[in-house]
């Protein structure tokens, strides 16, 4: 049976990895846990409970275990994070990268979740991963930091150790609702609590939502396949308006929902057009969940959970 660490399992993205993978494999879950697991218990399940920064606990923690992979999904700072934010970009580099690298140098594959909509500036044609990146948050700063200093690293170990996806945004089962982040997120809250939603900007704000379900799927496929590119790009190479959207939920939900308008923000491009030409050449046949779908899904998590 394979072994994979997931840090950052008990988060979003996370949480749904773990329960992917666990259906084959063995998997070293490691969070904080502030809060209880939130994914369903397994005998494939072994918990870790560790802070980042303390490298030497974690790795003993690991031991001598065989590992077949390593998953960074840590979340840290959000896009509307400013840089007093209580975990700045400085606090999380250095035991991030002090602690992969201990991986790399086991030879260990490892796969790092990073943001297509905070790297990429919008242009007229869509983005591949050969495009200047230009964060202009301290979110976007922070994960192409990691994502430099991981690839730097690489090489001098094994450059096809390292596989970064810059992924567009994501939704799904377990997307915390009370954040300042997740527009799919906070647009169920409002549909299921009857609250106001606050537009920043227009509806006419387009962007390509993934299903936290196909990442999970694409995470787990890269752990086991070899993979030509060090970064790709994850998106459907389908936008979406923020008004198309909300009318589909409108619809799951069967309630409407009350807006109330303020201005644009500096984190919210008017729109991110991401090419995901290069993952679908190496994945072939693979098909992403229709928004539909994918919404009616989260709705029937959501209606049990809020």
């Amino acid at each position: 049976m394979k072994k994979f660490v997931v840090f950052g399992a008990n988060g979003f993205i996370g949480s749904n990895l773990v329960e992917r993978l666990t259906e084959n494999a063995k998997v070293f879950a490691v969070d904080l846990y502030s809060r209880p697991a939130c994914f369903k218990a397994s005998n494939n399940i072994e918990i870790i409970k560790a802070d980042i920064a303390k490298e030497s606990k974690i790795i003993s923690d690991l031991g001598t275990k065989e590992l077949n992979g390593v998953v960074w999904a840590v979340g840290g700072m959000i896009p509307a994070d400013k840089l007093d934010h209580k975990v700045t970009i400085f606090e999380m580099l250095e035991p991030t990268v002090r602690l992969l690298k201990r991986f790399m140098e086991r030879g260990i594959p490892i796969v790092l979740t990073s943001s297509a909509g905070m790297l990429y500036r919008p242009k007229a044609t869509r983005l591949n991963e050969n495009d200047e990146v230009d964060p202009w948050t301290w979110y976007g700063l922070q994960k192409l930091i990691i994502e430099k200093s991981l690839r730097m690293l690489s090489k001098s170990v094994n450059n096809s150790l390292v596989k970064i996806l810059r992924i567009t945004s994501v939704y799904g089962e377990r997307q915390p609702t009370d954040r300042d982040q997740g527009v799919i997120a906070k647009l169920f809250r409002s549909a299921l609590k009857k609250e106001p939603f606050v537009l920043y900007g227009s509806e006419s704000a387009r962007r390509e939502y993934v299903y936290v379900g196909d990442l999970a799927k694409i995470i787990e496929i890269l752990l086991t396949k070899d993979m030509k590119y060090p970064i790709y790009n994850v998106s459907t190479g389908t936008g979406k308006t923020l008004r198309e959207v909300r009318k589909i939920i409108e619809r799951v939900t069967g309630n409407k929902i009350e807006i109330i308008r303020k201005e644009k923000r500096d984190i919210d491009p008017n729109h991110i057009d991401v090419s995901n030409a290069r993952l679908l050449k190496e994945l072939k046949g693979f098909q992403f969940t229709s928004l539909e779908e994918g919404l009616q899904k989260t709705y029937d998590w959501y209606k049990k959970s809020l």
